[in-house]
């Protein structure tokens, strides 16, 4: 109620100017008695889907239905406004960027990386040969699982590259 009463009176500015009401032909059938406060709530929720100059076909709905039925007049006609208008379409996907996350946990340094195509088959080519099964440990077959194998492969390729003379 407060807040359609807001739409319907004058606003007095810090500087003393007088601002007319946001819905100035609602507040005039609600001064005439014409209206009731729940056309007042139908009324405004139609003004906030249609521009202002149908202020009046929306309050002659008002003066002439039942809310509900100024509700759907107005949806009916905030359609006919905009039914030509092109349709909503999702926002544009962002390009995907490689992201690398390293965060240090119980002593271990967790790493997760989310990586294009290009980078991660490159990736994939780098860890493949070093994380194959080992036919020989000294103790027997490697009973190492997959991802025990391409954590070491890792650690290997860390090691390869810093011996690398390349790097800085």
């Amino acid at each position: 109620w407060i807040d359609n009463a807001a739409l319907l009176t004058n606003e007095i500015t810090p500087t003393g100017s007088e601002l007319a009401p946001v819905l100035p032909l609602t507040a005039q059938a609600v001064a005439e008695g014409a209206l009731s406060i729940d056309h007042v709530a139908a009324i405004a929720a139609i003004m906030k889907t249609v521009p202002a100059e149908h202020e009046t076909t929306v309050v002659g709905y008002a003066r002439d239905f039942e809310p509900v039925t100024v509700r759907k007049l107005g949806n009916t006609l905030a359609y006919s406004l905009y039914q030509n208008d092109p349709e909503p379409r999702d926002p544009e996907p962002a390009p995907p960027t490689n992201q690398h996350l390293m965060q240090w946990k119980n002593g271990r340094l967790e790493i997760r990386a989310k990586l294009d195509k290009v980078t991660g088959a490159k990736y994939e080519a780098l860890l493949d040969p070093l994380a194959k099964p080992r036919p020989d440990t000294g103790q027997g077959p490697d009973e190492r699982s997959r991802s025990e194998r391409e954590g070491d492969a890792l650690a290997d390729l860390v090691d390869l590259m810093l011996r690398a003379d390349q790097l800085p």
